[in-house]
């Protein structure tokens, strides 16, 4: 096995590989995997508990055993977070999935999300996959949400601004809705295994678009690799700050689950970013436009419901 992994990192130049049922396979003999190969493996975990996730980074002894893995413990409260689904986690009840509660309640999400952040037990938070949707579990995002672009979006900018490395399930950008379903026909996991070709890849949808957009804020903001601060949740609104230009800068993200919103919804949300000075002044990094006049007394008064990423910036130029 060790001549066969390393043998694929020389002859085909990889950059890192995904482990599928990590947590089934020996510890030791992983650590010497990823010892040999000399890339980055995720590990796939699908466990909840953070201490025994931390553990698979790093042993009791502190040794290595995986450079990182994919991030179940912040989406197993993702749905719940943005779209109000009952998802739970890895020994739920699973027969209460394919509901909905009354209300999406961020909380979970955010407590996770602290936890990590707060915890000394990670070999490396920018080594942990986040998603908000995969191959085996009850749907889509665009089915825990039903649809809702206004949630949708804010689940999005989560995915890809999360301290983390961002993974997009495909189908995700064509607005594919595949799920499962209780009783006669459910088809499972091939449920949201959908074939790709019949959107024709088309480049012009509105999640293709704005995840797009998102890309490109992570690029020019260089939030990638930084640190991150969890610097307010509730049960309806969430709000972080990412690192940016090597941590010259903060970026500051403000997220919301409101059902059905309208342009015109606005959003509170405390606190905010103190005012730019010197010429300065913070602009929404997604839509462009200038947000420094919404900020007052400590708080952002956002226009609308649409997610914000607040950045700094001089007469509308980058700052370095």
């Amino acid at each position: 096995m060790l001549n066969w992994v390393t043998g694929l990192v020389a002859d085909y130049d990889l950059d890192a590989f995904r482990l599928d049922t990590a947590i089934y396979i020996d510890p030791t003999f992983v650590s010497e995997v990823q010892q040999a190969v000399g890339i980055e493996i995720l590990g796939e975990a699908t466990v909840s508990n953070l201490t025994y996730q931390a553990s698979l980074m790093r042993n009791a002894k502190g040794e290595r055993v995986l450079t990182g893995l994919l991030n179940f413990p912040p989406f197993y409260q993702v749905p719940s977070a943005f779209c109000g689904y009952i998802l739970e986690s890895e020994f739920a009840n699973y027969s209460t999935q394919g509901s909905w509660k009354s209300k999406a309640d961020m909380t979970g999400l955010a407590q996770v999300m602290k936890a990590q952040l707060d915890s000394d037990r990670y070999e490396s938070l920018d080594l942990l996959g986040n998603f908000v949707d995969n191959h085996d579990e009850y749907g889509r995002i665009a089915h825990y949400c039903q649809s809702d672009t206004g949630r949708i979006k804010n689940a999005l900018v989560w995915l890809m601004l999360a301290q983390g490395i961002p993974i997009v399930y495909y189908g995700t950008e064509q607005g594919l809705l595949g799920h499962q379903w209780h009783g006669p026909g459910n088809p499972g996991q091939d449920g949201l295994r959908e074939s790709l070709w019949q959107s024709r890849f088309r480049t012009d949808t509105w999640q293709y678009l704005f995840i797009a957009a998102l890309n490109r804020v992570r690029r020019d903001y260089k939030i990638g690799a930084g640190s991150s601060e969890v610097k307010f949740f509730s049960s309806e609104s969430l709000i972080f700050t990412r690192a940016s230009h090597a941590g010259k800068h903060e970026a500051w993200v403000f997220l919301n689950n409101a059902a059905n919103t309208t342009a015109t919804s606005t959003f509170r949300y405390c606190p905010g970013p103190l005012p730019g000075i010197d010429g300065q002044a913070w602009f929404d990094a997604i839509s462009g436009n200038r947000m420094d006049q919404r900020l007052s007394k400590g708080c952002f008064l956002a226009p609308d419901a649409e997610p914000k990423v607040l950045v700094l910036q001089t007469d509308n130029v980058l700052i370095e």
